[in-house]
């Protein structure tokens, strides 16, 4: 039990995970009051967890011992951005602009 706690203390991926976990729950909590974040918040969040995600990926690459799951994760690791960008897309894009409009109108 001690060595899984070090390891996900010292896991980088696991603060991102973190992170969007605590964003996406404050983002709902805002939205269902039909309030939005700041768009500086939206965009510096969003910066925050690719540069997360980038890090806590090439920490589990290197952190690995055999070569099979080091290629696994290297996949991954570029597998992972063409999947996550819609949803980035839609958050910034589309989410934003229909909050806003509520508001507004």
């Amino acid at each position: 039990m001690k060595i899984i706690k070090e390891h996900i203390l010292n896991n980088i991926l696991s603060y991102t995970i973190l992170y969007i976990l605590i964003i996406t729950s404050l983002h709902l909590i805002i939205s269902l009051n039909e309030l939005m974040f700041r768009n500086w918040i939206v965009y510096i969040s969003t910066i925050i967890i690719v540069i997360g995600l980038t890090t806590g990926i090439i920490q589990l690459a290197l952190k690995a011992k055999k070569k099979a799951i080091k290629c696994i994760i290297i996949v991954l690791f570029v597998i992972i951005p063409l999947i996550i960008s819609p949803y980035i897309y839609f958050f910034l894009r589309v989410a934003g602009r229909s909050l806003s409009t509520r508001i507004c109108c």
